[in-house]
């Protein structure tokens, strides 16, 4: 039997709505955290990155994205996400700052973080004249879960 998109494991496979996965899932913890690769400045031939069609798929889930943001002397790290989740529920979506190793949470730095539904927008504007605000982390989870939002996408737009 499949499993719906409910709070229910009827395939018994030890995962609830594993029918709902999305493209980055297992990326529960920041173990298996999805690399979403640089994010630059339009005028140092970057582009925003945009990321859709991921889900939570069960109250527990929790997803994690790490991105690299190019930050020179002359190139000022100014990162904006805006982020469109599902009506229902409430979110929490945090920006990290990691200094050191993606595997070692002593080295993130919460530098934001926005909690509600619908559309939702947080940045972060690094210190003049330093270059090592380059390497970040994204969670996003649910803090109530409405039992379909599992069926509903979110989207993560990210912008340096």
């Amino acid at each position: 039997m499949a499993d719906a998109c409910n709070l229910l494991d009827e395939d018994c496979s030890g995962v609830v709505n594993d029918d709902n996965l999305d493209v980055y899932e297992p990326n529960d913890d920041e173990e298996q955290i999805h690399d979403l690769g640089e994010v630059d400045h339009p005028l140092f031939g970057g582009d925003a990155l945009e990321v859709s069609g991921l889900t939570l798929h069960n109250a527990d889930d929790v997803d994690w994205f790490r991105f690299y943001a190019d930050d020179e002397i002359f190139d000022n790290v100014e990162i904006t996400i805006q982020i469109l989740v599902p009506p229902n529920g409430t979110y929490v979506v945090e920006l990290y700052r990691v200094d050191g190793d993606y595997d070692d949470p002593s080295d993130y730095t919460l530098e934001d973080s926005v909690a509600g539904n619908g559309f939702m927008e947080m940045s972060y504007r690094g210190a003049l004249f330093e270059d090592d605000e380059d390497d970040w982390a994204i969670r996003v989870a649910a803090t109530s879960w409405h039992e379909q939002a599992c069926t509903l996408n979110y989207r993560l737009d990210i912008f340096n």
